[in-house]
């Protein structure tokens, strides 16, 4: 496998710049693909294996959604892929999380990115829906269950 400067996994320098690069996992595979163009994106919030809030993201590489006071309706587009992806990776999710989807033409759904829920924008998601993933995301290390402990990393 070789990681994005075409170099093998274990390298410490950036093609740009010659200035370390600080991995927490060095020997991590780096997934590539060739460019795809989305013509849509949507971001799923998920806790517990459910859909609970999204939004549109992208519309060929533009915002797709207005920051307004009211949540716009939950995108239903992608969540088919994010239900589909949450029951056949059931025990291998973190139990919150948000999901990036996007529609690739010619190709069909596939899925842009996963991120913590605590470090993704709402976009014009429904606050109140997404808070109970934000409390859900944010229990102090005393509140872990033991199946929690696994996502938890290391200061």
């Amino acid at each position: 496998m070789r990681s994005i400067n075409g170099s093998t996994p274990d390298c410490t320098r950036t093609r740009a710049t010659s200035a370390p690069v600080v991995r927490s996992c060095p020997d991590a595979p780096v997934l590539l693909s060739e460019p795809v163009e989305w013509s849509v994106e949507l971001r799923y919030f998920v806790l517990e294996g459910r859909v609970i809030a999204g939004s549109p993201y992208l519309s060929y590489g533009r915002p797709a959604w207005r920051r307004t006071d009211a949540s716009g309706p939950l995108p239903t587009a992608g969540r088919p892929l994010v239900e589909q992806l949450c029951a056949d990776m059931k025990d291998r999710l973190p139990p919150v999380f948000v999901a990036d989807v996007g529609l690739i033409e010619d190709r069909g759904w596939a899925v842009v990115e996963f991120n913590p829920v605590w470090s993704a924008g709402l976009l014009n998601a429904d606050p109140g829906a997404v808070l109970p993933a934000l409390q859900r995301a944010s229990r102090r290390r005393t509140e872990l269950t033991d199946d929690d402990r696994r996502w938890d990393l290391p200061k």
